[in-house]
Formats: C-alpha cells, structure tokens, sequence
C-alpha cells in the first residue's frame, strides 16, 4: 500500500519546521543560504589567527518574499528544498504530491 504525502508548493518557516522536521534553527538556515563561507583558524592571542571565505558547495535554496515588505515571512519552493535534503541524506518522503 502506498501513501501519498501532501505539501504546499511553498513552504513558510513553520511548515518547514513542522513537516520536513528541518533540524536547525533560523540563524543557521539563513548561513546555509549564503553562498560563501566564513571559515578562521589560528589564536587571537598567539597572533596567528586569520579568517578567509571559500564558496559554499552546496547552498541551501534561497528563500523568497511575497511582498517587500520586512515583515512578510520567507518562502522556500518545496521540490529545492526536498532536492537539497535528499542530496545531503536527510529522511525526505517518497511519494509527494503538491497541493
């Protein structure tokens, strides 16, 4: 027997969080969007620290907004981001249908 799961075509943070389980919080989702990296090494102290960015091999989708407005609440389109998560090995269901 084979279950169809139902997903908007646009998932807002909530629907991301609640249906997909997305793991991480809005800070992290938002610096798994940008497409570099900051990476750093070294010692303040010792004088031997430095940072550089490299690019961001594998960006989450970015999000979009209907509006311009600040408040208006990020959209993400679900087929990226079920792309994007199963190419990382997430749990991504298999039968989805777009409502």
């Amino acid at each position: 027997m084979e279950f169809t799961v139902r997903l908007p075509l646009y998932l807002n943070w909530k629907a991301l969080k609640q249906l997909l389980g997305w793991p991480y919080g809005r800070a992290q989702t938002w610096r798994l969007m940008k497409p570099e990296i900051m990476r750093s090494k070294g010692d303040r102290r010792k004088g031997t620290y430095r940072e550089w960015y490299e690019p961001n091999p594998d960006p989450f989708p970015a999000c979009t907004k209907i509006n311009g407005f600040r408040s208006c609440p990020p959209l993400w389109f679900t087929p990226h981001v079920l792309a994007w998560m199963k190419r990382r090995g997430m749990a991504v269901p298999e039968n989805v249908q777009f409502s």
